[in-house]
């Protein structure tokens, strides 16, 4: 049933809300506060949904058949509705070793040493009740006196001591700190390791913590938020994505035999696209490509007559925005040169700027 009066938390304070106003009281705030998904705000920002009661007084039924139960479940929130029963927080605990140091200590491969100790000390702690770090926190007490915090997110729980030392030793030696080392800290967010399912016939599943490992790595090589799976967003032009966690599909639960290939084409996509000088030949009209030739002086397509176009292909967008920039009116062509190569290229209806789009491997 219905609690019998509500208190929210409003920066600090308590505000009493009486039973059945919930859903009053939290129509005027903005929809950032039910903190919904990245794709999902954007739908709704798209439908011009930008407080709570916008979203509340629009109907259940449609709001399920368009967005799912994600949406459903949003929508019950904005009425004031959590079906959800209250759960106390409990922060979890954390591990922490540290050292200080007689001498201030100036150089990497000296601090890593005494690094690795703590680290040691500290991955046997979280073993004895098994668990991985989540996150590394690294704290160093600099001389003469202020302190200098960095933050190691690993994608899931480790106990990975290579890896770990390899990240601290990455993340240092990009970004140093600004004076010598009297001391330092490390302390571990714990959390329990994932294990992969097991089959009776089919292939075991990746190893969470073997996977965690490799993105940990490719992580602290290439940058942040460089490592993981593109995700197409809502939009028609083909450059637009995002970047998300990498999660691998379960394994099947049969072995399967490998499929014939039918000699399909992959593309190799460039970007971003390189700029074009393109004839249109006699058939002027047609604006039929007859002969590429790159911008630049180097890249991987070769200046040529074409020998076969076909197309073109009309891609549009955002047709009813004011500024030109956010309108894109394209035309797509896929050709193939007499010496050679098979290109995907388009053409700008606005400026009338050709462009390589990718290349058929």
């Amino acid at each position: 049933g219905r609690p019998r009066n509500s208190v929210v938390l409003v920066f600090g304070d308590a505000v009493y809300v009486p039973p059945g106003r919930e859903a009053d009281f939290l129509a005027p705030l903005p929809l950032e506060r039910l903190a919904p998904e990245l794709r999902l705000a954007a739908t709704l920002s798209r439908w011009g949904l930008h407080a709570i009661g916008d979203l509340a007084r629009l109907p259940e039924s449609d709001v399920a058949a368009r967005l799912g139960e994600a949406g459903a479940a949003l929508h019950a929130k904005a009425c004031g509705a959590d079906p959800e029963p209250f759960l106390a927080h409990v922060p979890p605990s954390a591990f922490t070793e540290g050292l200080g140091f007689d001498w201030p200590v100036t150089e990497l491969s000296s601090f890593m040493a005494f690094a690795r100790a703590a680290l040691e000390r500290l991955l046997e702690r979280l073993a004895v009740q098994g668990l991985g770090a989540t996150r590394l926190d690294l704290e160093l007490r600099l001389d003469p006196d202020g302190t200098d915090a960095r933050t190691l997110t690993l994608p899931a729980p480790t106990r990975e001591a290579k890896t770990l030392l390899t990240l601290l030793s990455l993340h240092l030696e990009k970004s140093p700190p600004r004076a010598p080392l009297l001391g330092f800290s490390l302390t571990a967010h714990p959390d329990r390791p994932r294990r992969g399912q097991l089959t009776l016939f089919g292939p075991p599943e990746i190893s969470p913590d073997a996977l965690a490992t490799l993105l940990a790595r490719l992580t602290a090589l290439l940058g942040e938020g460089l490592a993981g799976t593109p995700v197409t967003t809502d939009g028609h032009r083909p450059e637009r994505l995002a970047t998300t966690a990498y999660a691998p599909p379960p394994a099947p639960p049969r072995r399967r035999e490998p499929r014939r290939a039918f000699g399909l084409l992959s593309v190799r996509v460039l970007r971003p696209a390189l700029g074009l000088d393109v004839d249109e030949g006699e058939a002027r009209q047609a604006r039929r490509p007859s002969f590429v030739r790159p911008l630049a002086a180097e890249g991987p397509l070769r200046p040529g007559r074409v020998r076969v176009a076909s197309g073109p292909w009309r891609l549009e967008e955002s047709w009813w925005a004011e500024s030109p920039a956010d309108r894109m009116d394209r035309s797509y062509w896929d050709i193939e040169l007499e010496n050679g190569g098979l290109y995907r290229i388009f053409q700008e209806g606005s400026s009338g700027s050709w462009y390589a789009d990718g290349i058929y491997d």
